[in-house]
């Protein structure tokens, strides 16, 4: 067997199960505590569900990239609509909770305006619907194996011509939502900068300005660069068209990992709630706050 292909299928399966994991702690301790049943965090338990449907697939193609076979046709196809439409699902998510976040900061008591986001959090389950379909019907479709080798979920362009089509403009509609996600964010730390002079320079909106900036600028910049170099940067002339095919579908699994990591590392109140939650079944109030406080 292909040294190479153990060792990367090892990595693809242990970093998947580890952030499937991470995934699941934040789900099920936001689940389990009845106060948690705003609509923030129900876009934060689905947001992380959308991470889950991709790690699903990048957890399988690490025994695919073992074993160098795709295992199954149907497997490849079911797998191939899950990790696309689950990434579709993802970018929608992440904008639903730009926007529930500005509106929770500008104008908390506006309730006709706090169902935006639950408007928007429909429309995320309709479009990651939609997708799949389209997928399903083979309108456009996803496979794991390009160039010989199994390493990389990736659109099916030799098997499906009008797959090319869909990878002309994905580009396009991933960074206009990732742009919108990050001028949403700037005009949050710009009320907060505001707030801070009324507030005091202790304030907790202070913290909270920081935390969203920080979380919001390693977001952005991430997802940006991870369109970019996957659309735009011409790799395969430099990489090669293996490790090309290893690097992308390597970041593409930190990318569903990184939101749940950077609240976990952020929110102290949120590791100890899953620790207390675990160990002694004790779910104290209010622990977890604002997902980014």
């Amino acid at each position: 067997m292909d040294l190479c292909a153990i060792i990367v299928g090892i990595s693809y399966f242990i970093l998947s199960a580890i952030f499937l994991f991470i995934n699941g702690i934040i789900i099920v301790v936001l689940s389990v505590n009845k106060e948690f049943k705003s609509i923030t965090y129900r876009i934060i338990k689905t947001l992380c569900f959308s991470c889950i449907l991709q790690l699903i697939p990048f957890l399988i193609g690490g025994v695919m990239s073992v074993a160098q076979s795709s295992l199954s046709y149907h497997l490849d196809r079911v797998l191939g609509i899950l990790v696309q439409s689950g990434w579709m699902f993802y970018i929608c998510v992440t904008f639903t909770l730009a926007v529930d976040r500005l509106l929770i900061f500008t104008c908390p008591r506006s309730p006709k305006l706090l169902t935006i986001p639950v408007i928007l959090l429909i429309f995320s389950f309709i479009f990651c619907l939609s997708t799949a379909t389209l997928m399903a019907l083979n309108v456009f479709s996803f496979t794991y194996k390009h160039a010989g080798g199994y390493y990389f979920w990736g659109y099916d362009i030799e098997g499906n011509r009008k797959s090319a089509f869909v990878l002309s403009i994905e580009p396009y509609v991933d960074m206009g939502i990732f742009a919108m996600n990050f001028v949403v964010y700037i005009a949050i730390c710009i009320h907060l900068l505001k707030m801070k002079k009324l507030a005091g320079p202790k304030s907790n909106f202070q913290k909270a300005e920081i935390r969203i900036f920080t979380v919001a600028l390693i977001s952005f910049t991430y997802e940006a660069l991870f369109v970019i170099w996957t659309f735009w940067v011409p790799i395969f002339s430099i990489l090669g068209v293996k490790a090309t095919f290893i690097f992308l579908n390597m970041t593409w699994i930190v990318e569903c990992g990184m939101f749940a990591s950077l609240t976990l590392i952020i929110n102290g109140n949120l590791r100890r709630k899953y620790t207390t939650a675990k160990g002694k079944g004790n779910h104290s109030e209010n622990a977890l706050g604002s997902p980014f406080i």
